[in-house]
């Protein structure tokens, strides 16, 4: 189940944008007013709230515009699909016309079954609403952005689906931050959408209301973290640190194992868009100068244990999974000095 979430959130994040201004509009007397917000007024709002934010309407009560599905139950009669019109009325054969404005959907259901005996023995529709005339309005880094129709049970992915995604390359996925604010009328909400889908967290994907205003903002996170693999005491990541040398991880990793291959330590900078890969000999350390490479934040380092096979290995395992993804436009790697 999370790998589909996963997927659907991949799906949502399209076309980068380097846009960092925050844009909200909020819906007033019919006009859209633009505002602006700063990233410290971003605050996410806790599960209660949402809770409570998540009204479901129960009874939806058709109105003009509203797009209606009548299903027979004789297949010798056709499906149907009748729009409201400005008056509040639907126009059916043998009935003529009906108020279905203000209207449940089982009310109007029931009233026109029961026309429906005055003409026919076992006659009878199911009705569904296939088009409901809600707005929904959608804004901030998203990929079509403005009005969307909506039903009443129409949820947060469903119109961002339907806005086309979100503005962002999937090469940033992973060091980004996504909030959904929510306004209707005077309350609001703030939603960590990564959390969201990649935890299986969906107390967020909250069902969407008329006139609801859906802004969405993307923050870039920094890296923190260098990562060490291979022949190393402890392999895993270290939090970065200004000025911090690849002795420095290395020594801090707990050194090398015995197996360790010195003469072939890997290490993997990531270049703009694009990994460079330096072969470094550790063998003679006194006549080398590692301890001025200041290494930087998303570093890896890679230790060798005693043949090629196990770098490939690595090159499989960590690099590759991240080209499938395209968690960096262009794909090539750099091999610097490599035999």
């Amino acid at each position: 189940m999370r790998f589909f979430f996963i997927i659907l959130l991949l799906m949502l994040t399209i076309s980068c944008s380097n846009n960092n201004t925050k844009t909200l509009y909020n819906f007033k007397d019919n006009n859209i007013k633009r505002e602006t917000i700063s990233d410290s007024e971003i605050k996410l709002s806790s599960a209660e709230i949402i809770k409570k934010f998540n009204k479901k309407i129960k009874e939806y009560k058709l109105k003009q515009g509203d797009i209606i599905e009548l299903i027979p139950n004789d297949i010798s009669f056709s499906k149907l699909e009748l729009k409201i019109t400005p008056d509040g009325k639907i126009n059916l054969k043998d009935i003529g016309e009906i108020i279905a404005e203000n209207k449940t959907i089982f009310q109007l259901q029931n009233e026109i079954n029961k026309k429906l005996l005055n003409y026919y023995d076992n006659l009878n529709y199911i009705i569904n609403l296939k088009q409901g005339n809600n707005s929904v309005y959608v804004w901030g880094n998203i990929a079509k952005p403005g009005e969307y129709k909506s039903n009443y049970e129409d949820t947060l992915i469903k119109i961002l689906t339907k806005a086309g995604g979100i503005n962002l390359n999937f090469e940033d996925l992973m060091d980004t931050k996504i909030y959904c604010k929510i306004i209707r009328k005077n309350e609001a909400i703030v939603i960590d959408l990564v959390d969201m889908i990649i935890n299986n967290n969906l107390i967020g994907n909250v069902y969407l209301n008329d006139n609801d205003i859906i802004y969405v903002s993307i923050d870039k996170i920094k890296e923190k973290n260098i990562y060490v693999y291979g022949e190393i005491t402890r392999a895993g990541k270290l939090e970065y640190e200004k000025n911090l040398t690849l002795i420095d991880v290395i020594l801090r990793s707990g050194g090398f194992t015995k197996n360790s291959d010195l003469e072939k330590v890997y290490y993997i900078h990531k270049n703009d868009k694009k990994y460079d890969i330096r072969v470094l000999n550790f063998k003679n350390i006194k006549n080398i100068n590692y301890n001025k490479l200041i290494v930087k934040p998303g570093d890896m380092v890679f230790v060798e244990k005693n043949n090629m096979s196990n770098f490939n290995d690595f090159l499989i395992n960590v690099l590759e999974p991240l080209k499938a993804i395209n968690l960096f436009t262009d794909t090539a790697v750099n091999i610097n000095n490599l035999k």
